[in-house]
């Protein structure tokens, strides 16, 4: 698998210009396990199985910087010991600029239509994969597959087993043995059978449950993005020299007369000044006092 991620990654860095294109294998929006899980396999099984002279590539359906929010995917990669660095986001590959260079294919899974926002994509479609209900317009260019089944992993992982079950190892059975969901016993027990090492079913299962609702890590990430915005508006505001005028000091009322307390900080004509030095000062105290 991670040869594979590898030569995605140097593909679309090296041949977005030109070249035969991309066979783009795309989750869902909302980018959650079962959506990485067949977005990464699936690509992987076309990859080997099918020929084709365009490069295949997973892609995940969100920015890059949305992912340290998915916790479960960070855990099941670290006990696969991928890299995140080797995955590919949704704002790193140009699908409306292949689209129109006629150099875009498009399978779908673990969603079976595409938002309004992507629609003029939708010619691009040649294959679903979904377990959801049904949303999408019967087309003779696009092989649909849908199964009302616990997980879209749980169709991935049978068309792989009937089609190329040569190309799984221990790391890609563990990817989607991770997601494929209780009630769908019989993928599952065909993945322990093929692969004894695979980890206790419950335990996995448990165990991703408690990394996805984990909050140790989307504190932090948080802060990443909300300071370079806070810090733009700090050196904005000093840059044109503004620090309250008149007009913006009669906004703030004076300590009522039958107050409690001798003061107010607002007496001084405004808030206490904050440089973006500041903010970046304790930004980096709080990131510390996490470690």
């Amino acid at each position: 698998m991670e040869a594979f991620l590898t030569s995605c990654c140097r593909a679309v860095k090296e041949n977005q210009g030109g070249g035969p294109g991309f066979h783009v294998v795309l989750g869902n929006e909302a980018c959650d396990l079962d959506s990485m899980v067949c977005a990464l396999t699936y690509a992987y099984f076309l990859s080997k199985s099918s020929g084709e002279d365009q490069q295949v590539v997973p892609l995940l359906n969100i920015k890059r910087v949305e992912f340290p929010l998915r916790s479960d995917s960070i855990f099941l990669l670290q006990q696969l010991h991928l890299s995140a660095d080797l995955l590919l986001f949704r704002d790193q590959l140009d699908l409306q600029d292949l689209n129109r260079a006629g150099r875009l294919r498009l399978t779908l899974v673990d969603h079976n239509v595409l938002p309004s926002l992507d629609s003029d994509l939708e010619g691009a479609v040649v294959q679903v994969i979904d377990h959801h209900l049904l949303e999408r317009r019967p087309s003779p260019s696009c092989h649909v597959t849908v199964e009302m089944v616990g997980s879209c992993a749980t169709l991935v992982t049978e068309r792989i087993l009937q089609e190329a079950p040569q190309i799984l190892d221990l790391q890609v059975a563990h990817m989607i043995y991770g997601k494929v969901t209780p009630q769908d016993s019989a993928v599952a027990a065909e993945l322990q059978v093929r692969f004894p090492d695979l980890p206790q079913r419950e335990d996995l299962f448990q165990r991703l449950q408690d990394a996805k609702f984990s909050v140790s890590g989307n504190t932090l990430a948080s802060r990443k993005k909300l300071l370079p915005l806070v810090k733009d508006f700090l050196s904005e505001r000093e840059r044109v020299g503004f620090h309250g005028d008149a007009e913006e000091e009669s906004r703030f009322p004076p300590t009522p007369m039958n107050s409690l307390v001798d003061g107010c900080p607002l007496d001084g004509g405004g808030p206490p000044t904050l440089s973006a030095q500041d903010l970046q000062d304790q930004f980096s105290r709080m990131a510390d006092s996490d470690l």
